[in-house]
C-alpha cells in the first residue's frame, strides 16, 4: 500500500538520515517473503547463494526456487564460527553471502564489526 510506504519511508528518513523515497520500500507478508524478494533482487538465474551449514532450513528451498545455485560451506563445529576456508568458495558467480544472526539452528550471535 502507498501510504505504508510512505510511512516506512519516513520513519527511515527520520531514524537512518538517508534520503529514502516510497518507492525505495518493498514491504512484505513476513520473512520468507522478505528473502525471497531479497534474494531475487540482488541476483540472477544460475548465481550462487553461500550459506553455513548447518543453514536455515529454508535457505536452500529459497534459493532453489528463485533459479540460484545454493553453495553450502563448513563451520567450526566447536564455536560455530564460519571457517576461514570457506572463502573460498566464493566465485564470480556468488552474489549473496548469507550471514544469519542470532544464527538459526545454532543460536551463534556474530559480533558486530570494528
Amino acid at each position: 500500500m502507498p501510504s505504508a510506504q510512505d510511512v516506512a519511508a519516513a520513519g527511515l528518513r527520520r531514524l537512518l538520515a538517508v534520503p529514502f523515497e516510497p518507492e525505495d520500500v518493498l514491504l512484505t507478508t513476513g520473512g520468507f517473503s522478505a528473502i525471497s524478494v531479497a534474494m531475487k533482487s540482488v541476483a540472477d538465474l544460475g548465481d550462487e547463494v553461500i550459506d553455513s551449514l548447518p543453514p536455515w532450513f529454508m535457505y536452500e528451498g529459497l534459493a532453489v526456487e528463485a533459479g540460484l545455485v545454493p553453495v553450502e560451506v563448513r563451520i567450526v563445529p566447536e564455536s560455530f564460527d564460519l571457517d576461514v576456508g570457506a572463502i573460498a568458495a566464493i566465485t564470480p558467480r556468488t552474489r549473496i553471502v548469507s550471514v544469519n544472526t542470532p544464527n538459526n539452528p545454532t543460536r551463534k550471535i556474530f559480533p558486530p564489526p570494528h
